[in-house]
């Protein structure tokens, strides 16, 4: 069974950009735990742990990220348009995602 509520008025009207959220899970033991949106996009910063609602979109966010890819987007198109990529050298990682993780001082788990 789920349940959802969602603080909005009675209107179907989308919630603020910057709103924060959480899931509620109500246990068969009757204690709820709050949970982050497996889905989301932004965060609050830890210790606070609930989903920022975002726009998919930088612009809402102080000091946006700014791209500076436009000479390797071009080089790319080019070796696109004759299929010469397919002949490039690539390097292909493996991350072992748990070495990454910290604790709350910032050591490794």
């Amino acid at each position: 069974l789920w349940e959802v509520f969602v603080p909005c008025g009675t209107e179907y009207e989308a919630l603020p950009l910057g709103s924060k959220y959480m899931y509620r899970i109500k246990g068969c033991d009757v204690t709820d735990n709050d949970k982050i949106d497996p889905f989301g996009q932004r965060f609050e910063v830890p210790p606070a742990h609930a989903t920022v609602v975002s726009g998919c979109n930088d612009s809402i966010c102080p000091g946006a990220f700014k791209w500076s890819d436009a000479d390797w987007l071009e080089a790319r198109s080019k070796l696109r348009a004759d299929d010469s990529f397919r002949r490039q050298p690539m390097a292909i990682y493996e991350v072992h995602l748990p070495s990454w993780r910290r604790t709350m001082e910032g050591g490794l788990l």
